[in-house]
């Protein structure tokens, strides 16, 4: 069942939903992370928490960016709950920026812009208790920034230099990637998920923590829409890419298991005919046991 409320994120109201069925990975460090599938577009819920463990809507502005509807309507997840306060990833002129809520009031992290400026603006962000990784999107271009949390200042750092990846071009045609979602296999790996010419594509990390990663493998077999998007998610033993397909007017899921080669995915696809084409995988965390 989906609650929706009304959230204002700068001058455009959006609408956060919140499903009773999760998927989790690890708990840990009083973080819940999991992947939700909603048939709603990407939520954002940075204003429905306010005091601690009481759960209440709110619909007001909470902060304002520089940039226009800085959600969109895209797979990703922006917030997160981690160290007692609430954080975001949002897009800014010329980068991203993350903000913290404390006090009652949300703050940006200024020591971080510089590390981020520069780089694609569109984040899907993976918490944990020791850090956050994110893959932030261009229509060109992908990148992943590691935070590390430290402990004695208590705020996020920068745990190394960015992972910069170049998408191959088509010759005559635009740069046409919409967007991109990042999720961590029980083994440690990280995957990459995104759309590109019509087709479905993975990357994986190579050595740890994911400062490079793979050549890109495509997991579809057929033509998908210009608008049709993906989203990856981390089940257990396994990775999942769930994308839509407007030209069969299907859902499709392909998985694969963490103890396979990594270039190793299930062939078959199971398909949901008649279902929306919009993709919403967030980020929850669930503080208020919702």
């Amino acid at each position: 069942m989906l609650t929706p409320a009304p959230v204002h994120i700068g001058t455009a109201p959006l609408v956060l939903a919140r499903r009773q069925e999760a998927l989790p990975t690890r708990p840990s460090g009083g973080l819940v992370r999991g992947r939700w599938l909603t048939t709603a577009s990407l939520l954002f819920a940075g204003a429905f928490l306010h005091g601690g463990a009481q759960c209440q809507p709110a619909a007001r502005r909470v902060f304002q960016v520089d940039v226009p509807a800085p959600t969109k309507d895209k797979p990703q997840s922006k917030l997160w709950f981690a160290h007692g306060d609430w954080w975001a990833w949002l897009p800014v002129k010329g980068g991203s920026a993350v903000w913290r809520r404390a006090g009652g009031e949300w703050r940006r992290e200024s020591h971080l812009d510089q590390s981020l400026m520069g780089l694609p603006g569109q984040a899907d962000v993976w918490a944990d208790k020791d850090g956050v990784r994110a893959v932030l999107a261009a229509p060109d271009a992908l990148a992943v920034v590691h935070l590390r949390w430290d402990r004695a200042e208590r705020k996020y750092r920068l745990g190394g230099p960015p992972a910069r990846i170049a998408l191959p071009r088509t010759s005559g045609a635009p740069p046409d990637l919409e967007t991109a979602t990042i999720a961590r296999d029980s083994r440690g790996r990280w995957w990459l998920a995104y759309n590109s010419r019509r087709s479905m594509w993975v990357r994986w990390s190579r050595g740890n923590p994911g400062a490079s990663w793979s050549e890109p493998v495509m997991i579809t077999s057929t033509k998908a829409s210009a608008d049709d998007l993906c989203a990856i998610v981390a089940v257990r033993d396994r990775v999942g890419v769930i994308w839509s397909d407007q030209v069969q007017d299907a859902i499709l899921v392909r998985w694969r298991e963490d103890r396979s080669p990594p270039d190793r995915w299930v062939s078959g696809v199971n398909y949901f005919f008649g279902l929306t084409t919009t993709i919403s995988p967030g980020q929850r965390q669930l503080p208020c046991g919702s």
